[in-house]
């Protein structure tokens, strides 16, 4: 999967606000505080399934990740995950002048407008 591809799959995940909760609420946790799906489905207040069917889109992505303990498994966030989103965010959509000057052109064409093709 490509930057591109892996950068449309995070944003995939993440268009669901329940998985976006999700995911704000696991990151609150430390590791050692990892969250089984029951106490997941407990504190956002959905069906535990709903919860695991949110985590397997967010795991596809890259997002989290589970750990046994025990007979179940607690989730967590994958800080580098995290990092590489933020660094495919910043990539992708960088700030970009010469589209600012267009769009603050209200009154008619820039002076220089015919040169930003």
């Amino acid at each position: 999967m490509d930057r591109d591809d892996n950068t449309a799959a995070i944003f995939a995940a993440l268009a669901d606000p329940t998985r976006f909760k999700l995911l704000r609420l696991l990151n609150e946790q430390s590791k050692s505080e990892a969250i089984c799906v029951s106490a997941l489905a407990m504190r956002m207040g959905i069906s535990q399934p709903a919860v695991s069917q949110h985590l397997s889109v967010l795991r596809d992505a890259g997002l989290v990740e589970g750990e046994r303990r025990g007979n179940y498994m607690h989730y967590l966030v994958k800080p580098e995950a995290l990092g590489r989103c933020q660094e495919s965010i910043a990539a992708t959509f960088r700030f970009d002048n010469r589209a600012a000057r267009i769009n603050l052109c209200k009154s008619g064409p820039c002076p220089d407008q015919e040169n930003m093709g």
